[in-house]
């Protein structure tokens, strides 16, 4: 038997849709938010950007969660030292199994997982890695070189320190685990740590195993209508020169029981 719907039929079948939709959505933002929340921390500028392209006025402003790695070779790099071949295998990747390369093959094999990763805010990851900056103006300088390419190395170096120290992101990720209450345990202060998804990529290259964050399941961070008109008039001031501009605002982000973000606060930094 055929059936025919008409157009008012539709219609309603598509608004039911919508409402259930709406429904489900806010039962989830719902029971992210009872009960104590998994973090509290206080961002600036340096950790949540705005973003680069001009919104409509009539619409809600999204915060990329900025974080880095701690790592001796590059600033932007995802990969981290703590991402040992020991340390994977406790996130479920069996190397030997999974790759396994057959001899002459020139194809680089890759797995991802879904993982609980840790973020740190302002703590030693940080000042480890404004050491580095620091060290690298000394050894320089120590060269007290008048070559041109190694004054442009000290150019380079001193911009990488005022960088690292006004500019750079200070929240870092430092651990993961499949199990968020492992990590609840081993970071307790919910100031400084953040606990939430992310993937992991691990790849077989010729140079053996290598592996890194891909990114955060939620990278963008939905600020509130309430918030928003002030973000948006900070949108017309840009980094277009790489000049250092001293955060502008800073922002309470908190991480539910389900480890999904949400902002409570959003205030100006003179």
């Amino acid at each position: 038997m055929r059936c025919f719907f008409n157009s008012n039929k539709l219609f309603i079948l598509a608004f039911a849709f919508i409402i259930i939709s709406n429904i489900v959505i806010l039962y989830g933002v719902f029971n992210n938010r009872i009960g104590l929340p998994s973090s509290e921390v206080s961002l600036t500028e340096r950790e949540l950007k705005l973003p680069y392209l001009n919104i409509n006025e009539n619409s809600a402003i999204s915060l990329r969660l900025n974080f880095r790695t701690l790592n001796n070779f590059s600033y932007t790099s995802k990969n981290a030292l703590w991402l040992t071949t020991q340390k994977l295998k406790t996130l479920g990747f069996y190397i030997d199994k999974d790759f396994k390369k057959s001899d002459g093959s020139h194809f680089f094999e890759s797995a991802q997982k879904e993982v609980f990763i840790v973020l740190e805010y302002d703590g030693k990851s940080y000042q480890d890695s404004l050491a580095l900056a620091k060290n690298r103006v000394v050894e320089i300088q120590k060269l007290n070189s008048t070559e041109k390419k190694d004054q442009q190395k000290l150019k380079h170096a001193i911009e990488e320190l005022k960088n690292e120290q006004y500019k750079y992101s200070r929240l870092f990720a430092i651990d993961a685990d499949i199990n968020p209450e492992v990590l609840k345990s081993k970071y307790q202060d919910k100031s400084k740590y953040i606990i939430t998804r992310g993937l992991i990529n691990v790849s077989h290259t010729s140079k053996g195993i290598s592996a890194y964050i891909l990114g955060l399941i939620i990278k963008e961070i939905y600020i509130p209508l309430e918030y928003s008109n002030f973000l948006k008039s900070l949108q017309s001031i840009r980094n277009y020169n790489n000049k250092i501009i001293k955060p502008r605002y800073t922002i309470t982000l908190k991480y539910g029981t389900k480890f999904e973000p949400y902002v409570t606060s959003v205030k100006k930094l003179n």
